[in-house]
């Protein structure tokens, strides 16, 4: 329901993370970006997991840890820079868990403040989140990230077959 209803509305939404990205995010950067043309929305309610993903390996079960992957397990490019934007205060039920470096294993999970946001390499690090057993849901966006001198493009995400390309899931900031 959340999410067909952000989808349904989202040029308001979209203008102002346009403008988030031109002013603030791409400051960061010496180089020419691009961005997540529109980020993904997620909510993680009670008693529910907010991605539910390819489950690599058993350990992630004996974690509890629900859709282990890595974004480049659905054609993301190892390049990509994560953020995760969540609108509430985040604790260890509602949010990502992922692992410090790539094949560690020692996962822990984003513990944010609203207004904070958590950059990381999702493509290259293994994560997923638990079943929220508080009583807080999380209300959420993360997007990508790519310098443009990284850009190869000629790929589709796995899920919805969106092309890698500027104007499609990419944007120049």
């Amino acid at each position: 329901f959340f999410h067909k209803k952000f989808y349904e509305n989202k040029e308001i939404f979209l203008k102002l993370y346009k403008r988030f990205i031109r002013e603030v995010i791409s400051k960061r950067y010496d180089e020419d970006i691009l961005f997540q043309s529109t980020p993904t929305f997620r909510t993680q309610a009670c008693n529910s997991v907010s991605v539910i993903g390819l489950d690599h390996n058993d350990e992630s079960k004996d974690l509890g840890i629900e859709g282990l992957h890595r974004d480049r397990d659905y054609n993301h490019s190892n390049e990509e820079i994560n953020y995760f934007m969540p609108f509430v205060d985040t604790n260890k039920y509602n949010t990502i868990w992922a692992e410090s470096e790539p094949d560690k294993g020692d996962y822990s999970p984003f513990l944010l403040k609203y207004g904070q946001i958590k950059i990381w390499s999702g493509a290259n690090l293994m994560h997923g989140n638990v079943v929220n057993i508080s009583n807080e849901s999380r209300v959420s966006v993360d997007f990508r990230i790519l310098p443009l001198s990284k850009f190869v493009g000629g790929n589709k995400t796995l899920t919805k077959e969106i092309p890698f390309e500027i104007g499609g899931y990419w944007e120049v900031a």
